[in-house]
């Protein structure tokens, strides 16, 4: 049986740990095999690296380079820095003219 991670795209100790030794092993006793294998993760092919780079170039060149919500700053934030990046980043988009998102009180 192989174990395809699609979740993860690239090796560390979560992978390792977590799936080879100890989902691989859960997984084979439900299963009843004997043997599992993990596909690797794509780590820095070519291919993938190529992928991720055509991605990121649609993004900034398609929309927004910061999304709306990631300028909305948590309820009873007094961080003058979080307000200075927030301001910062929104300066990179044209957003100037639209009211900010709200923030839900809990």
């Amino acid at each position: 049986m192989i174990l395809v991670p699609i979740a993860f795209v690239n090796e560390h100790i979560e992978t390792l740990h977590e799936l080879d030794i100890e989902y691989c092993d859960e997984v084979a006793k439900e299963a009843g095999v004997t043997q599992i294998e993990r596909a690797a993760a794509p780590n820095d092919h070519p291919t993938f690296i190529a992928a991720m780079a055509d991605v990121v170039s649609q993004h900034l060149t398609a929309g927004p380079r910061v999304s709306r919500q990631y300028l909305s700053r948590c309820a009873h934030c007094v961080s003058q820095r979080c307000k200075s990046s927030k301001e910062f980043y929104k300066t990179l988009c044209n957003f100037d003219n639209e009211p900010e998102m709200a923030v839900t009180k809990i």
